[in-house]
C-alpha cells in the first residue's frame, strides 16, 4: 500500500467539503453560535474517532477499513445535499472517513525517519488540499454549497476504484465487500452500544504534552472555527472563504517541505508564529483591514505545519494510543473553545473573543518545554 496515494483523494474531498457545512448554515441564517456548535460537533466526532479507530484497526483489515471510510464520506456528502441534515451529515463525514487517516498513519509508523516522512506526507496532502479548496472556490462561485456537496459525493464514489487499485492487495469487488462488512460491523457496534473507551497506554510524563495540546486547542476553537464567519461577514459571498483558505494552504505546502527538519523545535517555532497570527487578526478586526487579514492567513499557513508535525511525530513516536489520546484531547478542548466562541462573539464581538484566546495561548508550550528540560537534567 502506498499511503500518500491512498490518502490523496480523501484529502482533496475533505478540503473541498470542509467549509461547506458552515456556509450552508450561514446561508440559512445561522449565527456565530450555530457555527460554534457545528465546529464542536465536528470535533466531537473526531474525538470519538481518536478513541476508537486506533484500537479498531488492530482487529480489522486495514484495506477494508479504508474502503469503509470512503463509503462513509460518500454517505455524508449525500446527506449534506439537504440543508436540514447538515448536522448529521457533518457527523458522518467527520467520524467514518477518519479511519482512513489512522490506517495511513499505522502504515507509516515503522518509518525510520518519522519526522521527515511526515513532513513529506503532509506536504503532498497539503497540495491535495489546495486542489480541494480550488474545487470549492470554483464550485461555490457557480452553484449553491449543498449542490456542490452532491457533486463531491460522486467524486467520493469514483475515488474507490482508484484507491482499490493503489492498495493492490485484492480486487475491487473483494475490497468493496470488505468495506461494506466493516460498515455493517460499525453499525452494529453503534446501535448495540458496544463501543468502549480504551485505556490509553502512556505514563504520567506525557501529561504536560497533553496539557499543552489542550491549551492550543481551546485557542484554535475560539478563533479558527470562526474564520469562515469573519470572511463571510466581510464579503457577503461564499467563494472568498475558499480563496483565503488557498492562501493558507499555499504557504503550508511551502513550509511542510522543511518543517520536518525542525521536529525538535517545531513547537517553539509554531507557537511564535501563532502568537503573531493572532496579533495580526486583532489588528485586522480593529482596522477592518483586508491586507492584514491576508497576513493572518499567511501566518496560519506558516505556523500549522510546525505544530502538526510536532504533535503527530511525538505522539506516534511514543504509541498509537498516545496519538489517538492527543487527537481526542485536542478535539475535547476544541469543542470547548468552539462553543464558548459562539457565545462570546454574540456578547462581545470577534475582537474581544480573539483577544481572550490570545491571552490563553501565550503560555501554552511552557508545561511541555519545562517538563522536557527537567527530564534532560535528570538524564544528565
Amino acid at each position: 500500500m502506498k499511503p500518500i496515494l491512498v490518502y490523496l483523494p480523501y484529502e482533496i474531498l475533505r478540503a473541498a467539503l470542509g467549509l461547506l457545512p458552515a456556509l450552508i448554515v450561514l446561508n440559512a441564517g445561522g449565527s456565530a453560535i450555530h457555527i460554534g456548535m457545528l465546529a464542536a460537533l465536528s470535533s466531537f466526532c473526531n474525538m470519538m474517532g481518536g478513541f476508537f479507530w486506533p484500537r479498531y484497526l488492530k482487529a480489522a483489515n486495514r484495506a477494508s477499513v479504508i474502503i469503509m471510510g470512503y463509503l462513509g464520506l460518500f454517505l455524508g456528502l449525500v446527506l449534506m445535499n439537504q440543508p436540514r441534515l447538515v448536522f448529521p451529515a457533518t457527523a458522518v463525514v467527520q467520524f467514518f472517513p477518519l479511519a482512513i487517516f489512522y490506517a495511513v498513519m499505522s502504515a507509516m509508523k515503522n518509518n525510520e525517519v518519522l519526522g521527515s516522512s511526515l513532513g513529506r506526507f503532509f506536504r503532498f496532502t497539503s497540495m491535495a488540499a489546495a486542489v480541494g479548496y480550488t474545487i470549492g472556490l470554483v464550485g461555490t462561485s457557480l452553484v449553491a454549497p449543498q449542490t456542490l456537496a452532491m457533486f463531491l459525493a460522486f467524486g467520493a464514489l469514483a475515488s474507490i476504484p482508484f484507491v482499490a487499485t493503489t492498495i493492490g492487495e485484492e480486487g475491487l469487488a473483494q475490497l468493496l465487500d470488505g468495506g461494506m462488512t466493516e460498515f455493517k460491523r460499525m453499525g452494529s457496534l453503534l446501535t448495540c452500544g458496544r463501543i468502549r473507551l480504551p485505556r490509553f497506554d502512556f505514563g504520567r510524563e506525557q501529561l504536560p504534552f497533553l496539557f499543552t495540546s489542550a491549551i492550543f486547542s481551546i485557542c484554535f476553537g475560539m478563533v479558527f472555527s470562526q474564520r469562515a464567519n469573519v470572511v463571510k461577514s466581510w464579503f457577503g459571498l461564499d467563494w472568498p472563504v475558499y480563496a483565503f483558505m488557498l492562501i493558507d494552504i499555499f504557504f503550508s505546502i511551502l513550509v511542510y517541505g522543511v518543517a520536518g527538519r525542525f521536529e525538535g523545535r517545531g513547537l517553539r517555532i509554531g507557537h511564535t508564529l501563532l502568537v503573531f497570527c493572532l496579533l495580526c487578526f486583532l489588528a485586522a478586526l480593529h482596522w477592518f483591514s483586508i491586507p492584514l487579514l491576508v497576513i493572518v492567513y499567511i501566518l496560519s499557513g506558516l505556523f500549522w505545519p510546525f505544530i502538526n508535525i510536532f504533535y503527530s511525530a511525538y505522539g506516534l513516536g511514543i504509541s498509537e494510543e498516545l496519538l489517538g489520546a492527543n487527537l481526542s484531547i485536542r478535539s475535547t478542548f476544541y469543542i470547548l473553545g468552539s462553543l464558548t466562541s459562539g457565545y462570546f462573539i454574540e456578547q462581545w464581538g470577534f475582537f474581544w473573543t480573539f483577544a481572550v484566546a490570545l491571552g490563553i495561548v501565550i503560555f501554552a508550550p511552557l508545561p511541555f518545554l519545562r517538563g522536557n528540560r527537567d527530564k534532560a537534567l535528570n538524564d544528565e
